[in-house]
């Protein structure tokens, strides 16, 4: 498992393990400002070794709600590897929208 080998200083891996801690500090901020907000995961059609990192790297430091998408998903819904097509958009904006509206 990656996150457990010892890396060179200066990684791709230790940015990756920065910007998740920071992006979990923002969202403890926004909790402490008592702001409503969502965190929703949209994979990419191929995972690679570097997405299963971030991913276990994410989900396992968070102590938020994350809503994954993935079973919304089919490969028929992308254009390239990671962005959607227009039946894509649809069915992910239908999920977000429909999570917006159980918030209120």
């Amino acid at each position: 498992h990656l996150a457990n080998k010892s890396l060179p200083t200066g990684t791709k891996y230790e940015l990756i393990d920065e910007s998740v801690d920071l992006l979990l500090s923002e969202f403890e901020r926004l909790k402490k400002s008592n702001k409503k907000f969502l965190i929703f995961y949209s994979p990419g059609k191929n995972k690679s070794e570097l997405d299963t990192y971030i991913y276990n790297n994410f989900f396992n430091k968070s102590s938020f709600e994350i809503i994954d998408l993935s079973d919304s998903l089919d490969e028929s819904m992308y254009i390239d590897s990671v962005h959607y097509n227009k039946i894509g958009h649809q069915k992910i904006s239908e999920e977000i929208t429909n999570r917006i509206l159980k918030m209120n």
